[in-house]
């Protein structure tokens, strides 16, 4: 495929569109982490995923992009081929378009049942079973089940929704350290 020097704002939409489903969330935290998380690291883990959901249940795209963290924008808006913040701010209008697409009917992060570890450079991670139920027009509803890994780096939790291949690849050219981790694969369902 032959890439132009300058995208034209469909197809820089598109991209966007396809990266957009790699939903984060940023919250500073204490600065260690091993397998077991401290009551302290739970805590802060806890309340970014609180400030994520929130972002997502009030369908405010603005806040959802702004955390997303440096690492990941920096791969994504040089494949854009735009600064990184110009990224966001088409992240932002992206999200905007793709929020009224739908209705959100739930959404959660499961930090009852997470699993911990470290990759193979010794950076923590959290494994959150997430699930979206969506109803769509002329579809129904369509629940959607995959992890959301966290990932602990510069002493800040980052939420990095993980639901297909391409997605994971992207993952791996940021934190390629993530290469042996098992981030449990995507399902969806439909029903009227």
């Amino acid at each position: 495929m032959v890439h132009s020097a300058v995208r034209s704002p469909f197809s820089t939409i598109h991209y966007v569109f396809a990266a957009l489903a790699l939903a984060v969330a940023v919250f500073a935290v204490s600065p260690a982490l091993a397998r077991q998380p401290t009551a302290q690291d739970k805590v802060a883990l806890e309340a970014a995923v609180k400030t994520f959901d929130r972002a997502v249940t009030r369908n405010d795209a603005k806040t959802m992009v702004s955390f997303m963290p440096p690492r990941l924008v920096s791969v994504l808006a040089g494949d854009a081929k735009m600064s990184p913040t110009r990224f966001r701010q088409t992240m932002v209008f992206a999200s905007e378009l793709i929020i009224g697409q739908f209705d959100l009917v739930s959404f959660t992060m499961s930090l009852k049942n997470a699993r911990y570890g470290e990759t193979s450079a010794g950076r923590p991670y959290a494994l959150l079973p997430t699930s979206t139920v969506v109803r769509v027009p002329n579809v129904g509803r369509v629940r959607g089940t995959s992890a959301t890994v966290g990932v602990f780096d510069n002493n800040r939790w980052y939420l990095v929704r993980v639901e297909n291949d391409q997605q994971r690849r992207v993952l791996l050219r940021a934190y390629p350290d993530f290469r042996r981790v098992n981030i449990p694969r995507a399902r969806k369902a439909s029903s009227r």
